[in-house]
């Protein structure tokens, strides 16, 4: 049991540096590439809890300035899009709210529409170019469901991902993939709530 407790902490850790430095942005792909690389099986797979551990540890280890720099400049950018889109009750989620924002996570972002091609005719008309494309994720009751996303390429060089609900999901979540609860939805106000409380440098 230790040895393999060993091995679960090698594997999070290895994918936890995958995620930091070498673009990795799905777990499953992250534990799954660090497993081999190190030649470990799979009886031995951390969870996605214990690589978020590990990342949390890193981030804050080799680059807690430059980490709280790139966390404080996407929240901005992030209120930027959500007050555009305000019409669509747009909510920040993943690592906007935990902060485990490498420089390659996504902007996430949760907006709520009938029908959801309100969207993307929305999107058009600001002008926005965009991709189309869906997301598997699971709800509350355990039932997998595919959710239209409207990717953007920002001139930042940040990809922005809208995940697009229908207008009464405000009332649910869709479950975290690092914990298995509801993932935490803040709204513009409680967004910058929580820049007032966490101050960047680079604000």
């Amino acid at each position: 049991m230790p040895t393999q407790n060993n091995d679960r902490a090698l594997i999070a850790q290895e994918a936890a540096r995958l995620m930091a430095e070498s673009g990795y942005v799905d777990w499953a792909s992250a534990k799954s590439k660090a497993a081999q690389r190190l030649g470990l099986g799979r009886s031995a797979v951390p969870s996605n809890a214990e690589v978020a551990a590990a990342l949390a540890e890193q981030l804050q280890l080799f680059a807690p300035d430059e980490t709280r720099i790139r966390l404080g400049q996407r929240r901005e950018l992030a209120l930027r899009i959500m007050k555009a889109l305000k019409s669509f009750q747009p909510r920040a989620v993943g690592a906007l709210v935990n902060g485990l924002m490498t420089e390659f996570t996504p902007i996430e972002i949760h907006l709520f529409a009938d029908p959801p091609e309100a969207v993307d005719i929305y999107l058009s008309d600001l002008g926005w170019e965009y991709d189309d494309g869906e997301l598997r994720l699971r709800h509350p009751d355990g039932r997998e469901m595919l959710v239209p996303i409207c990717r953007l390429d920002t001139p930042e060089g940040v990809v922005v991902e809208l995940q697009v609900f229908s207008g009464d999901s405000t009332r649910w979540a869709p479950v975290s993939p690092i914990d298995g609860k509801p993932v935490q939805r803040l709204d513009v106000a409680a967004l910058q709530a929580l820049m007032t409380e966490l101050p960047d440098e680079a604000a």
